[in-house]
């Protein structure tokens, strides 16, 4: 087994090689970005015919006892 993995990660290796030397990544703007996003995400519209979801947990749990069986 451990054989078998270890075959992977040498079959892997020059795939990594290649992005290391052919792709840049900015180290601040990748710390940026996601903190920017989960601060700020954006609106989902809800479509037709759907509800919003409770903005509590005792309000989503009231919600699904109180729920009509499909």
């Amino acid at each position: 087994m451990l054989a078998y993995i270890s075959s992977l990660l040498l079959r892997t290796l020059p795939a990594i090689d290649y992005d290391n030397e052919h792709y840049t990544y900015d180290s601040e703007a990748e710390e940026q970005n996601p903190a920017q996003s989960a601060a700020n995400p954006a609106p989902q519209p809800v479509p037709p015919g759907k509800e919003l979801l409770p903005k509590t947990a005792e309000e989503f749990a009231a919600a699904a006892f109180n729920r009509k069986p499909n």
